[in-house]
């Protein structure tokens, strides 16, 4: 029996199973209007169809005027709904649209992430053909983050041909028109704001006919969206950021530094409180601080110890002497600080160097 290299028989076809999108599928924003559109057809035609039957044995309509006044009756139904119905339409994604995309992006894990979720949501709410998205760098201008059903250089190209215009575009919130580069398609850059201040640009790209590139204000609460998004998710890299910088250079500090609690107790000590006194952080963190001091220098710790617990903000420093994990004393000078009013830190904040 022979058969080909990579063939693969039906049965075995049939066990295999395409891989599943991980994208969640985008539920309808317009379901219960077009559910309420079609109750609302039904209910006016079946009220029109039914008084042709009182016309005609009643009022004695003869055929032509019976379905002259149904053809007239008909339309303005029609045009009354549909226009009812696609102003209704119009609000409702004015609404819907933006909040559904600042749902998707509540779990993206950063900038670039984000901007990734946002485009397929955009793209298929909008029933685009395309579309690319820049964010605006602190020190470099503009960097092309993202693309979505074309190719990273015809967005280039785009951005190119439209260089001398972005930031042109970026000083009104308006969508800006562009033009499409074959066929019926037509484009729009639609500036990303957040709190009044541009933070980047979408490139959304449709056929003419049937699309919503044509309602500005949709457009502008989607790019606020997205905007608040980005604003958000790099506020929480910059204090992420932040805290990377603080916690290196806490960790690598040669004074010892040390958090403690309103009864004494250390909540936090910082890896280089071992080298001073020889505990390690753990072991800090089960030790009482006065159990630490010398018992001739413990009166005037507590003192201290007193005075900054008295008023936020303040500080006391001293000399004096603690106990060496190895049974010795050491001299240390100190300095506490009272933070317990400061929502992020709610501890007193100790320094100390040893200058035995």
């Amino acid at each position: 029996m022979t058969s080909k290299v990579g063939s693969v028989s039906p049965r075995l076809r049939s066990r295999v199973k395409e891989p599943r999108s991980t994208t969640p599928a985008i539920v309808d924003p317009l379901r219960e209007v077009r559910a309420l559109k079609r109750w609302v057809q039904i209910g006016v035609y079946s009220a029109i169809l039914g008084t042709e039957p009182f016309y005609f044995f009643v009022l004695h309509y003869s055929w032509p005027q019976l379905l002259s006044g149904l053809i007239v009756g008909l339309i303005i139904a029609f045009t009354a709904i549909e226009g009812a119905f696609n102003q209704i339409f119009k609000l409702r994604k004015r609404s819907a649209y933006p909040s559904l995309l600042l749902q998707r992006l509540s779990g993206a894990s950063g900038v670039d992430a984000a901007v990734e979720q946002a485009l397929p949501v955009v793209t298929s709410l909008l029933k685009l053909k395309a579309s690319f998205a820049l964010v605006r760098e602190a020190a470099a201008g503009f960097r092309l983050v993202a693309t979505h059903q074309m190719a990273r250089e015809e967005a280039l190209s785009a951005v190119d041909s439209r260089s001398h215009d972005i930031e042109r575009m970026l000083t009104s919130p308006s969508p800006a028109p562009c033009h499409a580069a074959s066929g019926d398609l037509r484009g729009v850059f639609v500036p990303v704001m957040a709190f009044q201040r541009p933070v980047g640009l979408i490139a959304l790209c449709a056929h003419k006919r049937g699309s919503d590139l044509r309602d500005s204000e949709l457009l502008q609460a989607i790019g606020t969206a997205l905007g608040l998004s980005i604003q958000n998710l790099r506020q929480k890299e910059e204090l992420a950021e932040s805290e990377k910088r603080f916690r290196a250079l806490i960790e690598n500090s040669s004074d010892g530094i040390v958090l403690a609690a309103p009864d004494g107790k250390f909540i936090y000590a910082a890896p280089s409180t071992e080298r001073i006194l020889g505990y390690s952080a753990e072991e800090m963190l089960s030790l009482d601080g006065l159990d630490l001091v010398h018992p001739d220098d413990r009166q005037e710790m507590i003192e201290a110890m007193s005075e900054v617990h008295a008023e936020p903000g303040v500080s006391v420093s001293g000399l004096r002497r603690f106990r060496h994990r190895d049974g010795s004393w050491r001299w240390l000078e100190s300095t506490a600080t009272n933070l317990l009013h400061d929502p992020s830190v709610r501890a007193v904040v100790a320094t100390a160097r040893d200058v035995t």
